[in-house]
């Protein structure tokens, strides 16, 4: 997600759960966005919280650095990232530098969104995820690395972090293998049943 259509109109192909996650949302919940790279759908929250006028603590995790992406992540530079044909690659030539967390801040100065997240946390999901007390989060979305092991380790580190009556969801269903395989083998484990949308997963108990 590479803001196509401008900085003032940010695109999600999941804003219908995130649109969800708001209107259930109360005073004080807190979200986080596992997998922000340069800021599009965390953006396009921003705006669907303000427009409630509650009051929702935001974060955004990431590794927010191609190189690790690549390492880590099962990231590739030439993935297309998009129907114009765009790689990451490109992206990285026309753009740079590598690190993207300048280039997300810059996205989310636009309009002021910035002033409503309330925190970038750069580094490995797992690690990031210890920041958070248990059954503290009402809302998360899993999007970061697409591999097998990597969206299994995410929705182990996260989930127990939800709150009872969170909302635990994730991106790429219909458009990853390895991602379908790691949410039904979770679900299977943790007694739970899997929602779909037309691009996410949503997790809830059985």
């Amino acid at each position: 997600m590479w803001f196509e259509k401008g900085l003032d109109n940010p695109v999600s192909d999941f804003e219908d759960v995130q649109q969800h996650a708001v209107d259930i949302a109360k005073d004080g919940d807190v979200f986080v966005e596992v997998g922000s790279f340069v800021g599009e759908s965390i953006a396009a929250m921003i705006d669907r919280v303000k427009l409630s006028n509650k009051k929702i603590k935001l974060y955004a995790v990431d590794l927010f650095d191609i190189d690790e992406m690549c390492r880590d992540g099962g990231h590739s530079l030439d993935m297309v990232m998009n129907a114009s044909g765009l790689t990451s690659r490109k992206w990285i030539e026309d753009h740079g530098p590598r690190c993207m967390l300048a280039e997300f801040y810059k996205n989310l100065a636009h309009n002021g969104r910035d002033r409503l997240l309330t925190a970038a946390l750069v580094g490995k999901s797992a690690e990031m995820a210890a920041l958070f007390a248990d059954k503290s989060i009402k809302f998360c979305f899993i999007d970061a690395g697409h591999s097998y092991d990597n969206v299994l380790a995410d929705m182990r580190a996260w989930y127990p972090k939800m709150r009872d009556d969170g909302l635990f969801a994730g991106h790429d269903w219909f458009s990853g293998e390895q991602v379908r395989r790691a949410v039904t083998q979770f679900a299977q484990e943790n007694n739970l049943l899997i929602g779909t949308t037309h691009s996410s997963w949503v997790l809830r108990r059985a």
